[in-house]
C-alpha cells in the first residue's frame, strides 16, 4: 500500500506542477481548455484470476469424472464491463495539447461455489471462492488535433501517453471436506483471505474525430488501445484451518504467485493463483512467476467535449 501511495503522490505533484506552469506562463494564459466526458466500451482480457478460476472449474469436473458422484456449481470469472471517463485537454501550440484523464474505475466482484457429493463413500466436499478487484486508472499524455480544411467544424486527433492504474485485489478461498468411514467422522477445512495492492505503469494510444455541433460543444468518437499489466502484488495474508492435525492459524505478509500444479493428483496440469509468504519451491510446481492482473484493453469511446 505504501508503494501505491508513493507513486500516487508523485503523479499528483507532477500534475500540479504542469498545471501551475501552464496557467502562469504567457502561452498557458493564451490558450483555452476543454473537458471531454465519454462512455467507454471496454474489452479487457482474461488475466491470471480468470485463468485460475476456469482451470479450477475444469479441475472439479475432472475430479467428478474420476470419483463419480454429483457436482454442482461453478466459480465465476471477473468481467469489468464499460466505464466512464473525464479528460482535460490543455492546448499548447499548433494543435499540440496536454491531456489528463481519469476513469471512474475498473471494478468487479464475483463469487462462486462448488459442491461435490459421493453417496457411495459418504464423501462431501465444497469450495467457495470470492474475488474483488478495484482499480483506479489515470492517463497523462499528449494529443495532436487537426482541423479538416474543407470541413471546418470537424477535427481529427491522435493521442498517446502513459496509462497508470492503482489496484487493490482481495480474495477469499474456503474449503470443507467430510467423510464417514467405519463409524468415524473425518473433517478437514481451511479459510484463506488475502488483500493485495500494486500498480501498473503502461501506455495508451488513440485516434478519433470530433464535430462541433455548436460553438463550444462537440461530439466525439474515438478508438483507444492500452497496454497495462500489473504484477508485484503484496499484502496481508490470513490462513486458518484443520488439515488432519491441530487447528492452525497463520498471518503476515504475502506475495501473489501464479503457477502450474496438480493439486489432486489427477495427472493433469492446472493453473493456480495464491498468496505465499515465501516463493514456493515444491518440485511439483512449474512455471512459477508473480501473479498478474492485465488491464490491456481496446475501447470504442463516445463522448461530448465542452470547450472554454
Amino acid at each position: 500500500m505504501e508503494q501505491c501511495l508513493t507513486m500516487k503522490n508523485k503523479v499528483n505533484v507532477i500534475l500540479f506542477a504542469i498545471i501551475i506552469f501552464l496557467f502562469t506562463s504567457p502561452l498557458g494564459r493564451a490558450e483555452h481548455l476543454s473537458i471531454k466526458l465519454s462512455y467507454n466500451s471496454n474489452s479487457i482480457g482474461e488475466g491470471d484470476i480468470n485463468t485460475w478460476l476456469n482451470s479450477y472449474n475444469s479441475l472439479w469436473n475432472d475430479w467428478k469424472e474420476i470419483r463419480g458422484g454429483q457436482l454442482e456449481g461453478k466459480f465465476i470469472p471477473l468481467s469489468y464491463g464499460s466505464s466512464y471517463e473525464v479528460e482535460l485537454r490543455i492546448p499548447l501550440f499548433e494543435g499540440l495539447a496536454l491531456n489528463m484523464g481519469v476513469c471512474n474505475s475498473f471494478a468487479d466482484i464475483q463469487e462462486g461455489s462448488i459442491s461435490f457429493q459421493n453417496p457411495d463413500s459418504t464423501q462431501t466436499e465444497s469450495q467457495y471462492i470470492k474475488n474483488k478487484v478495484s482499480a483506479f486508472p489515470l492517463k497523462i499524455g499528449f494529443s495532436y488535433v487537426y482541423a479538416l480544411p474543407f470541413f471546418p467544424r470537424t477535427k481529427i486527433f491522435a493521442n498517446m501517453g502513459r496509462h497508470i492504474v492503482f489496484i487493490q485485489y482481495q480474495c477469499w478461498n474456503n474449503y470443507d471436506y467430510s467423510k464417514s468411514s467405519f463409524g468415524k467422522e473425518y473433517s478437514y477445512w481451511y479459510r484463506k483471505e488475502n488483500k493485495y495492492n500494486s500498480e501498473a505503469l503502461g501506455f495508451y494510444t488513440s485516434f478519433g474525430a470530433e464535430f462541433d455541433i455548436i460553438k463550444n460543444i462537440a461530439v466525439v468518437v474515438e478508438a483507444e488501445k492500452t497496454w497495462s499489466k500489473a504484477d508485484g502484488f503484496k499484502g496481508s495474508n490470513s490462513y486458518t484451518g484443520f488439515l488432519g492435525q491441530d487447528e492452525f492459524q497463520q498471518s503476515g505478509k504475502a506475495t501473489l504467485y501464479y503457477y502450474i500444479n496438480d493439486p489432486l493428483g489427477l495427472g493433469k496440469n492446472y493453473s493456480s493463483l495464491a498468496g505465499h509468504v515465501e516463493r514456493p519451491d515444491d518440485p511439483s510446481i512449474t512455471d512459477i512467476r508473480q501473479g498478474e492482473i492485465d488491464f490491456s484493453n481496446f475501447s470504442i469511446k463516445f463522448g461530448i467535449r465542452f470547450k472554454f
